[in-house]
């Protein structure tokens, strides 16, 4: 996400996702923890209860709220282009493997977790 004005912008990276919902758009962004109940229904929807390593984010726009269950979720300050085609061709990409180029362009990368990876009630 890019805040209007902004020369740098936010990125949010799951790793090992096993539940995704995304809207087209957002309107705004907030990371909340789930509320227990969902993460119940969640676990009845897949199947299986999660695994020690796994965790529940809520994406929050407007007034919507969107849940992605993953392993770990990392957040990146970064200064690459947005939506810059050339970075989903491959420009990008392949340069993101050399160790300065990601230097130059990712200021800042940090692991997040909630207090409680099982959810609130």
């Amino acid at each position: 996400m890019r805040a209007p004005g902004a020369d740098f912008h936010i990125d949010l990276i799951f790793h090992g996702v096993f539940w995704l919902e995304l809207p087209p758009e957002f309107t705004g962004l907030e990371l909340k923890p789930p509320r227990r109940a969902k993460v119940a229904r969640l676990q009845t929807r897949l199947g299986r209860t999660l695994k020690p390593n796994e965790a529940i984010y809520v994406l929050s726009s407007g007034k919507e709220r969107y849940h992605v269950g993953a392993q770990d979720l990392y957040i990146e300050h970064t200064t690459i282009p947005p939506m810059d085609p050339e970075f989903y061709t491959g420009k990008y990409l392949h340069q993101s493997q050399d160790e300065d180029f990601y230097k130059t362009h990712v200021t800042r990368r940090v692991r997040f977790a909630f207090p409680s990876r099982r959810g609130r009630k």
